[in-house]
Formats: structure tokens, sequence, C-alpha cells
């Protein structure tokens, strides 16, 4: 309490607390107040203040050593930045204490695409919180239409037994054409696999062929191979033999050697006559070798040794000649 200034005199006692009764009359004691124009100290906090309670700070008199109090306001939260804390939600930390933590929802713009969805994967739309910066991703569907990995591929032509295609872009992630790659007709005239042939000759059994060219897909020939006629036969005479007094002859057979076989037949030749002895009309025959009588006399030479003697006439005219 203030006193005026002035001498006071004042008493102690002392009280048994258990019956509450005096030990003593008390002890006098003498002081004295004086006036005193204060010199305070710049003070010292004596209970800090917090984010959310008062404090204290005392103030000393240089002169007197007296005291007085001050009350400190309440400091409030320091936060600091926003920070994401989840999907929904971001926070704050007071600095001053780390148990006062507030939260807000996120402020989420409209997005942003980050990865595009293409024909074959999902894409990516990123979410930024225009309080605290944090960001959130949302997956974009698959887009059939999207292709961002392509190959021009070039234009085919159709032979006689593939069919060719028209330009066209083909996806390597969707493995398809997008555009383009029609289908052509096939084109008969067009033989890219072909082999030249030679010419075959033709013999008398097997037609040949002039040169030419086969196409080895459509299994035909292009040009040339043209057939030709067949080759005369290469003709020998067989079994031929002549005719004799005791058998028939025969022509011979047309037969030939490439084929090995019989083209024509022969025909028999009638056997050989034997000369038979003329009856002669004339006693003096004027042909002097008469087809049937003795070859040097022309007599018949009858009788029982007529036979001898025509042998020796027809050695004579053996050896000798015909007689004229």
């Amino acid at each position: 309490m203030n006193l005026p200034a002035g001498t006071y005199i004042a008493k102690a006692y002392a009280i048994n607390s258990k019956y509450y009764e005096w030990w003593n009359d008390g002890a006098a004691i003498t002081f004295t107040v004086k006036n005193c124009t204060h010199s305070w100290n710049s003070g010292t906090v004596t209970t800090a203040a917090t984010c959310t309670t008062t404090g204290v700070r005392t103030y000393t008199c240089t002169v007197c050593g007296g005291t007085k109090t001050e009350t400190i306001a309440a400091l409030g939260h320091s936060y600091g930045a926003w920070t994401k804390l989840n999907d929904t939600q971001h926070q704050r930390v007071c600095s001053r204490d780390s148990s006062h933590v507030e939260k807000a929802n996120h402020t989420w713009n409209s997005g942003a695409v980050t990865k595009a969805a293409t024909c074959s994967t999902t894409g990516t739309k990123t979410y930024t919180c225009s309080v605290c910066n944090g960001t959130k991703t949302e997956t974009i569907a698959i887009n059939a239409n999207n292709h961002v990995n392509t190959t021009n591929v070039s234009a085919t032509a159709s032979t006689c037994t593939v069919k060719g295609y028209t330009a066209g872009v083909y996806c390597n992630d969707c493995k398809k054409y997008i555009s383009g790659h029609q289908e052509q007709a096939l084109n008969a005239n067009n033989h890219v696999n072909t082999t030249n042939v030679a010419a075959t000759a033709s013999t008398c059994t097997v037609k040949g062929y002039t040169a030419g060219v086969y196409c080895n897909d459509c299994k035909k020939y292009i040009s040339g191979h043209q057939e030709q006629a067949l080759a005369a036969h290469t003709i020998t005479v067989i079994n031929k033999r002549d005719a004799t007094y005791d058998a028939e002859g025969y022509t011979g057979d047309d037969y030939c050697t490439v084929c090995k076989q019989t083209i024509h037949t022969g025909t028999a030749i009638p056997k050989l006559t034997r000369p038979t002895d003329p009856t002669p009309t004339d006693p003096t025959p004027s042909n002097p070798q008469p087809s049937g009588g003795c070859k040097w006399c022309g007599g018949n030479h009858g009788g029982a040794f007529g036979w001898l003697t025509k042998i020796f006439h027809n050695l004579f005219a053996a050896i000798f000649g015909a007689r004229y």
C-alpha cells in the first residue's frame, strides 16, 4: 500500500495456526515513509506474454527501490507461410508456438494439362492452390484420336498376286493406320518375280518351245514360250531281208532311233521262183541260153543219163560262157 510520508510503528504478531492462539503480544516495528520522486529503470519482463495471454513487466526505482508493474499485451500468432497438408487443406504454424496450427481448405484454380492423353496412355491435369501453391493432379482418360508417335508409310504397288496400298500414316503406339493405306486392286501386268527360261528343241514326240519369261508368283509365262511343231523322226530300216527260193523276203520296218518306235512296217517279198527246163519246139534253138534248158547246148537231155550230160554242159557254160 502507499502511505503518506512520516514515521510509523507497526507490531508483528505470531499465531498458533493449530489452535488459533496468539503466541506473543506483538513486537513493535518502527519505519519511516518518505516521499520519493521515482526514477524507474527500463523494466524487466517478469511474466512473458504469449500468443494468447498477457505478460508483466516490472520496473524498479533507482532511488527508493520501489517497484511497479505493467501489463504486456498478448503477442498474437506469428504464422508462417501456408503449406499443403493434403489434397483438401493447407496449414500454417505459429513461429512462437508450434502447437498453434491453423488449417483451411485449398482454393484451387481451373487446372492445366501437364501431360496430354494419347491413344495409348492417360494424361494428367494439375491444379494449383492460389494460397499455398500446393498442387494436386487428376488423370485424363485416353484420347483415342491423339496419335503422337507416328510413321509415314510410302505407297506400295500392286503386283500380279499381292495387293498394294496407297501411302498412309501408321501409329506406333496403338499399332494401326490412322490415315491413308487404302488397299488397291491386283495388277495382273506387274510381275516382279520372274525367270528367263531358255528355248527347248522339239523332238519327234515332245513339242519344244521358244524362249520365254516365267512369273514365279502367278505361275505362268508372261512372254515368249511359243509351242513348236514336232520334229521329224530319225529313221533307220530294220528287219530287212532278201527273198530266197525257200523263204519270203521283207522290205524292212522304218524305226525311229529317238522315240524307239516303229514308224512304218514293211511288206513281204515273195520267194524266188526256181528255173525249170522248157519244152523245145525247135530242134535247133535259136537262143543258146533258154531259161529252162541246158545252158551250154539248150537241149533238154532226156534219157536215162541225160541228166549227167546236162550237169557237164551247165558246168562248161559256167566256165567258158554260153555257146553261140
